[in-house]
């Protein structure tokens, strides 16, 4: 009679890294990727949450707010009254996305009290360009206030 104990061999696990060490090699450059994609998505996504709290916040408040991008960093800020404003929120796209933020300027967007963003002199979309690796994305804000993620419409309003 024989003693069998159940088990793998040595062999039989060397295999099975071996081939988990291939499809792993070969999947890693496409989920670097990904990775790149999704934070230049997500970002842009809170970039277009944070001008939506912008408008909202002036309307809310009856008071004027404002959409600032300066360097990385997005933000809102409401007029509190007395000449200064009231920072809302803040987020580090950099810190959190690994994004960089553009224009290298800073961009306010103002919203008067009804929520319509003020136009600037020229009256031409104001434009932020998140980038990461490969991979851009942009939010615009035009007209009285209307967002777009889509960067043909915003190129051709520029």
């Amino acid at each position: 009679m024989r003693n069998r104990s159940s088990g793998f061999t040595l062999i039989e696990m060397l295999m099975v890294f071996v081939i988990m060490g291939i499809v792993l090699s070969l999947a890693s450059p496409k989920l670097g990727r990904a990775a790149g994609q999704m934070a230049v998505s997500n970002s842009r996504n809170e970039v277009s949450a944070m001008v939506s709290l912008a408008r909202a916040s002036a309307i809310q408040n009856g008071r004027p707010s404002f959409f600032v991008q300066e360097g990385n960093t997005v933000r809102v800020e409401v007029a509190n009254g007395f000449g200064a404003t009231d920072t809302l929120a803040m987020r580090d796209l950099a810190a959190q996305h690994k994004v960089g933020l553009g224009p290298n300027e800073k961009l306010v967007i103002p919203f008067d009290p009804r929520g319509f963003a003020i136009p600037n002199a020229k009256n031409e979309a104001r434009t932020v360009t998140i980038e990461r690796d490969d991979f851009t994305g942009v939010v615009c804000v035009f007209g009285l206030g209307k967002i777009s993620t889509d960067a043909d419409k915003c190129a051709a309003l520029q």
